[in-house]
């Protein structure tokens, strides 16, 4: 079970993040073979508001697992049909960025998706 997470810099995946999927490779077709192979995955995103790249980010981060043989799951009453975002703005909305910098521990609707999201990893 892995789950993958990553921050949304200009609606899409962080350079963090893409180094570690990039690097995952060796796993499908290096010498270590099938060790992602059938095991299931989960992706959690974070951005400053609702519909400014979460989603693509998402599915950058199921496409990489798809390449590395693995079982994404999915949250269909969450809003993302591929995985879990949450925001850290105010409603989304982007304001009171730079206010407070745990803005996202307000976002109850995103939170509840990560929990299912571990829940069903």
């Amino acid at each position: 079970m892995h789950t993958f997470a990553s921050l949304v810099y200009l609606t899409r995946i962080s350079a963090q993040m893409t180094a570690i999927l990039d690097r995952l490779r060796a796993f499908t077709f290096g010498r270590h073979r099938s060790g992602l192979k059938n095991k299931v995955a989960g992706a959690i995103a974070c951005g400053w508001y609702r519909n400014g790249g979460i989603e693509t980010t998402l599915l950058s981060i199921y496409q990489s697992c798809f390449m590395l043989e693995m079982l994404p799951v999915s949250l269909h009453h969450s809003g993302c049909f591929y995985g879990a975002g949450v925001v850290s703005s105010r409603h989304g909305e982007h304001e009171g960025v730079g206010d407070d910098r745990h803005l996202v521990l307000k976002d109850k609707w995103g939170l509840k998706g990560v929990h299912d999201l571990a829940w069903r990893v």
